[in-house]
Parts: C-alpha cells; structure tokens; sequence
C-alpha cells in the first residue's frame, strides 16, 4: 500500500526532522510508492511518464465535453500519449465497385461502361453500352450494345465480344454469349424494317443474325447463321447451329433448321397455291445446300435437295419435289413388305408412277403410266 505525505510535526520554530524533509525526495524519485493529490494546476515541461502494474489506470475526472478536431491517443509500445486526428477514428464507407444513377441505373466504377435507361444494369466488362432500354442488363464481356430508337424493355446479354441489339423496339430478347451475334433491324433490304422484335434468343457462337420484327425465335450457335423477316412476321423459328442456314421471308411461322451447312428455307421458289406467299411448319434436319420453299415439307438430310411442294419428304440427295404429298428417295429397300393403298377411280398421274386400282371383290390391279396414260400391267400367276 502506498504511503501518503504527511506535515505532521512540521510547525513553526519546531526542530525540521530529516525523515519530513525526504518523504517528498522519495516520493518524486520513486525511491518510495506515495499517493500524491494535486489541487490546482499542474505545469510540466518535458516528458510526463507514467508507471504501475499492468492494469495501470489513469483516471481524469471532471473534464469538461468540448468539440475538437483532436483526441488523446495512448501507444501501449512506447507509453507516450499524444494527440491524433478525430478522423482517424471514425470508420470510413467502403468504396463500392458499382455507381447507381438517379434512375437505379447500375455500372461498375470502371470499364468505361455506359447505360441510359431506367432499372437497368451493367455488372462488369468493358464499353458495353445500354441505351435507351429500361430493365435491361448486360453481365459483363467487352463492347457489347443494347440500343433502341424508341424505349425498349427487359433485353439481356450474358457477355462474349461485340455483341449487339439494335431495332426500333426490343422487348425480351436475349444473347447469352458469342460474339458478333445480333438481334436487330433488318439486315436484307430497306422494305423489312423492323417494327417489333421480342423474345428471342442467340445461345452463343459468332456473327448469327436474328432480324427484322421476329419473334420466339432462336440460333443456339454455330457461324453465319441467319433468321429473318419483315413486319409482322410471326417467328417462331429455330437454327440450332451449323454454318450458314437461313430461314427467311414474311409471315413465315414454326420453321427448323437443325444443323448442316448453307441450308436454307425461303418461300421464294413456292409453288403451292395454298402457301405460296409463306412457309410454315417446314424443317431440314441436316446435310448441306438443301433448300425447302413449301409449307409442312422435310428434308431429312443429304446435299442438293429442293423440295417445292407442301407435304413432301426428301431423304437422299440431288432430289427436287414434283408434286405435294409425296416422299422421295434416291434408293428404296425394303427388310420386309410394301403396300399400296388403293385407288378408286385410278385417276391422273406421270410418267413413271405406279399404282394399284380397286378392281372389286377384294381384288386389286397394278397400273403404270407410260407419260400418256395409264396401263394396266400383266401379272404373272
């Protein structure tokens, strides 16, 4: 326990004991622990250290609360205290990697990024461009654009390099990745301007088109491939990749292109009177350089198909259509039977065909037409 300093004995013309005299030395050279009190001031020029056990307190009572720019800082190395910056301990905002426009637009800090349009967002990247689209995002890539003349909604790209959407009106169309691909304005002549075009989709690959005012339509990938309309073009057309395929023309509708190489489905060559301004509901699964222009019509796969006529099939290759409903194939072999239906009356037909009639009671008659008319083939019993 420490002593305290004491004038006991101390008076005037009274005997001043060496023990009166050395308390204070000893207390101000630590030679002996004493609780000293101050009253009044305290003036020290130099250093003011202080020492103690570990769990030293030093108490300042009575201090008045003051506003200012510094505060006492304690430095457990050293044991000096001093004075530092209030700043210095208030905890500075994190510097977010994203700015936030009047708009809720959302870009990164850096990229050169830029986004016109409400709600809208681009996530990282670099000169990726949103103009004039509401709700709209580009994730990321490198000199990506979602532009609109007229305000468009809800369009989406993933990323990849220099892909673009770009019409009068954008509403839910997607590009996922790739690049050069476009979902946009017509691409083919100035009399396919595109009015709307919405809710199409470009997987991935390089410089694929989807033009014009199509909608529900997709290129899953693959190279140069192209879907196609002017107004009011109701879509509905799949590539799904391969090189080259085209589907193109007004009002066509429900068409495919599955894979291959330079295939194309125009209505351009129809001649069914029925659909002849349009294809619809036709597919080519494959092959290369194969071209269907009539509704409900196939090509399976081969090369140098053309089928004109709706409802027909071409499995082979170098096959052009003649006539609708009917399938055509370079060579035909068959694991078992074949059977013709049979025809009542016999009817008109071409050169080369053959057929069976109903002869009644069960009986049928083979017929071949000789390019005049048909003739009634002998069969041996």
């Amino acid at each position: 326990m420490a002593c305290t300093l004491s004038n006991s004995g101390i008076s005037t013309l009274q005997v001043v004991r060496a023990a009166q005299v050395s308390q204070s030395i000893d207390a101000f050279t630590k030679a002996e622990a004493y609780d000293i009190t101050i009253s009044g001031s305290l003036t020290v020029t130099g250093s003011l250290l202080f020492s103690g056990s570990n769990n030293l307190d030093l108490q300042l009572k009575g201090i008045p609360s003051i506003s200012q720019t510094n505060v006492l800082s304690y430095n457990s190395s050293t044991g000096i205290v001093g004075y530092v910056a209030a700043s210095s301990f208030v905890p500075q905002p994190s510097v977010s990697p994203y700015e936030t426009g009047s708009n809720c637009v959302i870009l990164p800090m850096d990229g050169d990024n830029q986004v016109t349009g409400a709600t809208s967002v681009i996530g990282g990247g670099c000169n990726n461009d949103i103009f004039n689209a509401n709700n709209t995002s580009i994730v990321g890539g490198l000199n990506n654009t979602i532009t609109s003349s007229r305000t468009s909604d809800q369009n989406f790209i993933g990323g990849g390099s220099r892909n673009n959407m770009n019409n009068t009106y954008l509403c839910r169309n997607s590009i996922l990745g790739g690049c050069l691909n476009e979902i946009c304005g017509p691409v083919d002549a100035p009399s396919t301007i595109g009015a709307l075009t919405t809710q199409n989709v470009i997987g991935g690959g390089c410089k694929n088109i989807i033009s014009g005012s199509i909608v529900n339509s997709i290129i899953g990938s693959g190279t140069n491939n192209l879907i196609c309309g002017c107004i009011n073009s109701p879509g509905l057309a799949f590539i799904g990749g391969g090189d080259c395929n085209i589907i193109k023309g007004c009002a066509n509708y429900g068409n495919s292109i599955v894979g291959g190489c330079k295939n194309t489905i125009d209505p351009n060559f129809n001649t069914s009177p029925s659909c002849r301004s349009s294809v619809r509901h036709s597919a080519i699964l494959g092959g290369m350089n194969n071209t269907a222009s009539a509704c409900e019509s196939y090509i399976v796969g081969g090369c140098e198909n053309f089928v004109k006529h709706e409802c027909s099939f071409i499995v082979g290759s170098n096959i052009t259509s003649t006539a609708a409903c009917t399938t055509y194939v370079n060579n035909l072999n068959v694991g078992c039977t074949t059977q013709m239906q049979l025809r009542t009356p016999i009817g008109s037909g071409q050169a080369g065909m053959l057929t069976a009639c109903d002869a009644g009671g069960g009986a049928a008659e083979l017929y071949f037409h000789d390019g005049t008319s048909y003739k009634k083939v002998c069969l041996v019993p």
